[in-house]
């Protein structure tokens, strides 16, 4: 079973068509999303009927989360809130609907698990050593048959666990039997580590294989389009820095 792993989407549609692209070509069974399909971007409509035309596995980002609850909102910054009441004007019932049954966490067999932020609080980061060392302990005493978590939410390609290697020197990875693993593909719509390409991963589970992608895509038409829908000229502004 080969799975690609995408998160943190938000609204890009650029993005998401070159990622698809990719995808197609990689031959994958199944496409897993660990949320944050709109928010920030400037078509939510387009990259919601994009995505669920393919039948994910997909679970609730806190963007997602204000595509239909603007409370959820309140704990954002000035930029996030102002994009969220635009995208949740904006965005049609129909996706509204699917969007408030994805689940906040997901089981995908007994193969992984999905959050958006965290297993400790699905709007935490895993950020640093400590974090990743709390959720594993999370990990191991509430799925003790699951070893791999799939996260988003930093916008941070980031693999928590025995690899050879880094994600600064190499893309291909096989993972340990035995070990316990957090990892997040990164973010095909913001990225925020000073790479603007999208990113994300396939994860081959008989060969526990994983390697990400890191696609170009038309930055230029995604700002020109979030200058157009008069959201924060900040947003169009970090596409260009990857950050």
């Amino acid at each position: 079973m080969k799975y690609a792993v995408l998160s943190d989407i938000h609204g890009n549609l650029e993005a998401l068509n070159s990622v698809l692209e990719e995808v197609d070509r990689q031959k994958i069974d199944q496409i897993i999303c660990c949320g944050d399909i709109i928010g920030y971007g400037a078509n939510p409509n387009e990259c919601c009927r994009l995505l669920f035309e393919r039948n994910p596995i997909s679970i609730l980002g806190n963007h997602d989360q204000a595509g239909f609850d603007l409370e959820e909102a309140k704990y954002f910054n000035i930029y996030a809130q102002e994009s969220a009441q635009w995208t949740y004007n904006t965005l049609e019932d129909s996706y509204r609907e699917i969007l408030r049954a994805l689940p906040h966490k997901r089981l995908v067999g007994w193969d992984f698990l999905l959050v958006h932020g965290a297993l400790t609080h699905r709007n935490d980061y895993i950020l640093a050593d400590q974090q990743a060392i709390e959720n594993k302990e999370v990990l191991q005493e509430k799925y003790p048959h699951i070893r791999l978590c799939f996260y988003g939410h930093s916008h941070l390609k980031k693999i928590w666990g025995p690899v050879e290697g880094s994600l600064a020197a190499r893309l291909n990875f096989r993972l340990l039997q035995d070990e316990y693993y957090l990892i997040n593909p990164g973010s095909i719509g913001q990225p925020r580590d000073g790479d603007p390409r999208a990113s994300f991963l396939t994860f081959e589970r008989e060969t526990m294989e994983i390697k990400y992608y890191l696609v170009d895509y038309d930055i230029e038409k995604a700002q020109k389009k979030i200058h157009e829908a008069g959201l924060p000229p900040y947003l169009a502004d970090r596409l260009a820095r990857g950050a």
